[in-house]
């Protein structure tokens, strides 16, 4: 196979995945509207994705390269944050020690929760391949 060939098909799998990821915090989004529940829509979404992938109805190969694309380019996200404190520079002026104090700490608990989330999943990938190995060494 060529290497265009093989570049497009990569490039056509993480585009499919990364659908699928919106498709899934867009149903988590209708959720929460329809039902009122005071979550965010990306916090369910990122629940259900996990939920999904701990009973296996969702193979962890399906929404990797995805996944991989949106956590390397997760800066991306938070510009239009940096926008916003720019175009309210007076209300930083006012209350900036307050508003700096709220964003690391509202950052530092999106850090430890991720860590925490991709800490778990990392050992229970482990372990599933770990018992995985051990069964083909039973055989």
């Amino acid at each position: 196979m060529s290497v265009f060939r093989l570049r497009s098909l990569r490039l056509l799998r993480v585009v499919a995945q990364v659908i699928l990821l919106v498709c899934l915090w867009l149903t988590a989004d209708w959720v929460v509207r329809s039902s009122a529940l005071p979550i965010p829509a990306g916090v369910l979404g990122l629940g259900m994705l996990v939920l999904l992938l701990l009973l296996g109805w969702l193979p962890l190969d399906v929404v990797e390269l995805g996944a991989e694309l949106l956590l390397a380019e997760m800066m991306l996200f938070f510009v239009p944050a940096m926008v916003g404190l720019t175009r309210f520079g007076p209300l930083f002026a006012q209350q900036g020690w307050e508003l700096l104090a709220v964003l690391l700490i509202g950052c530092l608990v999106v850090m430890a929760g991720t860590a925490w989330v991709v800490d778990h999943l990392f050992h229970y990938e482990q372990r599933l391949h770990a018992s995985r190995d051990a069964e083909g060494r039973g055989k």
